[in-house]
């Protein structure tokens, strides 16, 4: 799944005006998988390029974790706090409707995980 720039954004977004919030981790998780557990096998080039971390899965049980806590977040409120990140130099080379393309982008999270979770599928996840 691709989403491209959002989940990067609205890491920063949340670090910048809620930094003590819990969604910080799980938001990392849901793209980073867990750490602690790397998928061997798909370490190497013609896969990973070394930009980010290795891959790293998130067994099935991790994913319904996942899945339910993304489910629990409401962006909305971190949303209405746009104009004052816009202001201090958020999304300075976005052109439209960040918060639009925000809360697309993590509705489509909400649902990969949603989806994946109830076919008790595991997920690999890595940065290219």
């Amino acid at each position: 799944m691709d989403l491209g720039w959002s989940v990067w954004e609205l890491l920063a977004f949340y670090r910048w005006m809620q930094p003590d919030s819990r969604h910080i981790g799980i938001l990392e998780r849901s793209i980073r998988g867990d750490l602690n557990d790397p998928v061997a096998f798909l370490d190497h080039p013609e896969v990973y390029n070394g930009f980010d971390g290795p891959p790293a899965l998130l067994a099935p049980a991790a994913v319904t974790e996942v899945a339910r806590a993304l489910a629990a977040m409401k962006i909305d409120s971190l949303l209405e706090t746009l104009p004052a990140y816009r202001e201090a130099g958020g999304f300075s080379a976005f052109a439209g409707d960040p918060g639009a393309y925000l809360a697309e982008h993590f509705a489509l999270l909400q649902s990969f995980y949603g989806i994946a979770s109830l076919q008790g599928m595991a997920v690999v996840g890595w940065v290219d």
